[in-house]
């Protein structure tokens, strides 16, 4: 309690003026002998005992009504603690914990993951036991990782110590599902809800899908802990790699998208090709919290290249470095479906030719198809047979694996829209024939985009003679168009997102074009079979938490460990028959050994979601809390009490009026 004029205290003493007149008007008497004491002993017990009580009574009243009187002017105040944090004893508590890759971020000496346990600890100690407690974490967010009835602080500090920091991927919106369907399930009444977090997410509905989720646990009362302050961090967002041709002294294109929210002006970003920098630049940030840069090097060899990107250190410093791990083909390795006819053997010969060939080819019929161990091929040619097991195709293409199709002399045209209408190609409409002397030719392409770089500027009649003219929809937006015909009709188009195809729009009978005579086609071929492989050649980058498939077979080994960036060693994992490595723990770079030989190498890196530097702000959570009833917002520095003042002054004159009138009323009595 408090007071607003605590001036009027000093008048605390006149309370005792009721007593003082009280002693001061007690009569004294004086003993008077009578013949007999009979009528006098019945006053004695009855009316000087009533007198007595009422003169006590008063004395009473009137120093309450004084104090009471006293502390009105005084203006007291009570403060009441109305915070959900308050839980109730036996109550049932579920405690979201962000222990994601971007909670390791550091404030005043700390990480955020320790600072949100030392928050749930300083609440512990304001609670009244036992509480049943449900923990969720957000790298497992569809699970209650820990249930426990504790009875104490302590019990609650062991509980969450066996949470541990990560840097995995967390996400929010399933751990909200799995509390709301554990609380439906369980039939609880008014449970509480703890979550904390930096709510840190890409998506710009985020905040409509967490009010969304909030209200459906409208019956809890639901406490957000935040930490999404600025604090002075600068991330490599992402890394990739443009499509480009991959080999030996041929420039390799990497691109860095850089993020911030430290307000900082100028950072240094470092490029480094194994252990040596090799390229240094400075990032501005003076007009945008986004920056890309473009580097460009190049391979001394074949094989397995390993670098880096690296910012300069800030607070959280696994988001200032980008592994990556490239591999520089020595060879391509081709598997051509359609048999021995002439179209294939015009196929295997360009692809052949020339004294430094990179590609190993193999031709088969179509139904040795389903016969064939796909992992051992890095692209098919597929010419014929249209008809293929789309499942076997998908198992190949989801490890970034390409597909080139090219229609075959036998083609239907409704065997081939089947198959690339799958793939995301655009469809074959129809086909124009002209006049052996009236052919048309190929537009003079862009010959900036690596995949047509170097070719002969200026000289399309060299590209061929075209006499038929197969007609694709040109509206399919996953495909692009690298080569067109004269007459605008796509020649060579490809889709390169989630799926990586190519479709070469023409037959190579020699009554659809004479292109296989010219040193155009196997210069084509070679270039668009190259880019297709090359999504291959960066498969050796992961994310912390993926799973890693170690093919044996093609490694010629028959037992693996991984040395980690810790320099740990761990075996691999047999798994439904496939061998696989699960500890990606921590980004760097892998090593793959056998026997204590060296075979490969791979890049783990914190997923991009974990970089992002975007983050639901207070301000943004508030206006959850506007939209879901029982919500309460806080920062994890922040004082969690919610305490409301009220002014007892009035109550206190209305109760002085009534002991007034009681005192009144008892005065009167005889």
């Amino acid at each position: 309690m408090s007071f607003i004029n605590t001036f009027f205290l000093y008048f605390l003493p006149l309370i005792s003026i009721p007593l003082i007149y009280h002693w001061l008007n007690k009569r004294n008497f004086n003993t008077v002998e009578f013949s007999t004491l009979q009528f006098l002993s019945q006053l004695e017990t009855d009316a000087i005992k009533k007198l007595k009580l009422k003169n006590w009574l008063l004395l009473f009243l009137r120093t309450l009504i004084l104090f009471l009187l006293v502390m009105a002017f005084a203006r007291p105040v009570i403060q009441v603690d109305k915070s959900g944090v308050k839980i109730g004893q036996g109550k049932e508590l579920y405690l979201f914990l962000d222990n994601s890759a971007s909670m390791n971020r550091t404030r005043d000496g700390k990480t955020l993951f320790e600072h949100q346990k030392q928050k749930i600890l300083q609440q512990a100690e304001e609670q009244v036991y036992p509480i049943n407690i449900k923990i969720i974490t957000s790298t497992k967010p569809s699970q209650v990782s820990y249930e426990k009835m504790v009875k104490s602080k302590s019990g609650v500090e062991n509980l969450i110590n066996k949470i541990e920091s990560t840097k995995l991927k967390g996400k929010i919106l399933p751990g909200v599902k799995t509390i709301a369907n554990s609380i439906k399930n369980s039939n609880e009444v008014s449970p509480a809800i703890w979550i904390l977090s930096d709510f840190q997410e890409t998506r710009s509905q985020f905040k409509t899908e967490l009010a969304r989720a909030l209200k459906k646990i409208s019956s809890a009362r639901v406490v957000l802990f935040s930490e999404n302050t600025n604090l002075d961090n600068y991330a490599i967002k992402k890394v990739s790699f443009p499509q480009q041709l991959l080999g030996v002294k041929q420039n390799i294109s990497l691109r860095v998208q850089l993020t911030q929210t430290s307000g900082e002006k100028e950072v240094p970003l470092s490029l480094f090709k194994e252990k040596d920098r090799i390229g240094r630049t400075s990032v501005d940030f003076s007009e945008n919290n986004t920056w890309v840069k473009d580097f460009q090097f190049s391979a001394d060899q074949h094989g397995l290249l390993q670098g880096r990107i690296e910012l300069s250190p800030d607070n959280y410093l696994s988001d200032n470095s980008y592994y990556f791990s490239i591999n520089i083909p020595d060879k391509y390795r081709i598997l051509v479906i359609g048999g021995k006819n002439q179209n294939n053997k015009y196929l295997v010969n360009a692809i052949e030719a020339g004294t430094k060939n990179r590609y190993s080819t193999e031709l088969i019929a179509p139904s040795q198809f389903g016969s064939k161990n796909l992992n051992k091929y890095d692209i098919l040619i597929i010419s014929g047979g249209l008809e293929l097991d789309f499942d076997l195709l998908n198992s190949f293409l989801k490890q970034d694996k390409g597909i080139l199709i090219v229609s075959g002399s036998e083609t239907k045209k409704a065997e081939l829209n089947q198959l690339i209408s799958k793939l995301g190609l655009p469809e074959w409409k129809t086909t124009t024939s002209l006049q052996q002397s009236n052919y048309i030719k190929l537009k003079e392409p862009n010959l900036k985009t690596p995949l047509l770089e170097g070719l002969w500027k200026g000289r399309n009649n060299l590209y061929g003679k075209y006499f038929k003219i197969p007609i694709f929809k040109t509206n399919v937006k996953k495909s692009k168009v690298a080569i067109e015909y004269e007459n605008g009709y796509p020649f060579l188009m490809f889709r390169r997102d989630t799926i990586n195809a190519a479709l070469m729009a023409t037959n190579l009978d020699l009554k659809w074009t004479d292109m296989v005579y010219t040193g155009f086609f196997p210069a084509l071929v070679k270039r668009t079979l190259s880019y297709l492989g090359g999504q291959i050649n960066f498969k050796y980058n992961y994310f912390i938490g993926d799973t890693v498939n170690i093919d044996k077979m093609d490694l010629a080994v028959n037992e693996v460990s991984i040395i980690t960036p810790e320099d740990k060693e761990y075996y691999t994992e047999e798994i439904k028959g496939e061998t696989v490595f699960k500890r990606t723990e921590e980004p760097g770079i892998y090593e793959v050994r056998s026997r204590n030989r060296r075979i490969m190498k791979f890049a783990v890196n914190i997923s991009e979601q974990e970089r992002n530097c975007q983050y639901l702000k207070i301000n943004e959570l508030k206006e959850i809390r506007n939209q879901v009833e029982e919500l309460e917002v806080y920062h994890l520095s922040e004082q969690t009490s919610q305490k409301s003042s009220y002014e007892l002054s009035h109550l206190l004159f209305a109760l002085i009026i009534i002991l007034a009138g009681a005192e009144t009323w008892i005065s009167n009595l005889k």
